[in-house]
């Protein structure tokens, strides 16, 4: 069994970030997110571990991993470590903590043409700054590295703006109507997908030509395989995009019922 887990960190990263908005002033929040980030960068590359020297940082050798190990025992994702691991919670804070400041920024401005440009800036300037210090961190989500927390708040900050842009100011709202269906029930819908995901690729059994198999293999091979012919990358893809418009529909009618699931 997987101690660690998305929803546990999710949790998690809200108790702490939480108790930090409420204790401190906005001003505060980066400052503390870029302390967050510095000493996990210090305990990867200083901090020696097991047999290992300090800077060891592989998929298989690094001390989140062995924190992870010491912590968890077996129960992690892998036997090296989990991506929701102990050390990366800390790094998580700091990515929750600089949304915190985007949507503060976005609740004190007044003018559209301000929050749009502010959020843009933010972005590139956070984008800019992780990939200069992913010369040194590199990029890395199951780390959840202090690079890839600026990378993709810039990302995130930068979509923000257009999104913003688009709909808040332009008005144009119809075509992003599912980002809302989805965006109102969130983990309510990414814990269906992984429950249902799980059970039809390992926990059930059908029959498919007099032997035992997954749903999922099932269906891949009796339902999209044909139409892709010999291409297997495209039936995947069709796989997919069938599944995600699976939970797309059961939000969509939750979103029309006003059902909100709160987890």
């Amino acid at each position: 069994m997987r101690f660690p887990g998305v929803l546990q960190r999710i949790a998690a990263v809200y108790v702490v970030a939480a108790f930090i908005l409420l204790r401190t002033n906005a001003r505060r929040w980066p400052i503390i997110a870029a302390l967050l980030m510095i000493v996990h960068w210090a305990l990867l590359v200083l901090v020696p571990f097991g047999s290992y020297p300090a800077g060891t940082i592989t998929s298989e050798h690094n001390i989140a991993g062995y924190v992870d190990r010491l912590v968890f025992g077996r129960h992690t994702l892998t036997p090296f470590g989990d991506p929701e691991g102990i050390l990366g919670t800390m790094t998580a804070v700091a990515t929750a903590l600089l949304g915190a400041c985007a949507g503060e920024f976005v609740r004190r401005t007044d003018a559209d043409r301000v929050k749009v440009l502010g959020l843009a800036a933010g972005g590139a300037a956070m984008i800019a700054g992780g990939l200069a210090w992913s010369r040194v961190l590199p990029l890395n989500k199951p780390l959840w590295t202090g690079s890839y927390v600026l990378v993709a708040s810039g990302v995130a900050a930068a979509l923000f703006s257009l999104f913003y842009l688009v709909i808040d100011t332009a008005g144009i709202r119809r075509p992003t109507r599912p980002f809302v269906w989805l965006g109102v029930n969130p983990l309510a819908m990414y814990f269906l997908s992984e429950l249902i995901g799980h059970a039809i690729e390992q926990g059930l059994v059908v029959q498919r030509d007099g032997q035992l198999t997954t749903p999922k293999s099932w269906l891949f091979w009796r339902a999209f395989a044909p139409f892709a012919g010999d291409a297997t990358a495209a039936a995947s893809l069709g796989f997919a995009v069938a599944f995600a418009a699976v939970f797309l529909g059961i939000a969509s009618v939750l979103h029309r019922r006003g059902i909100r699931i709160h987890v």
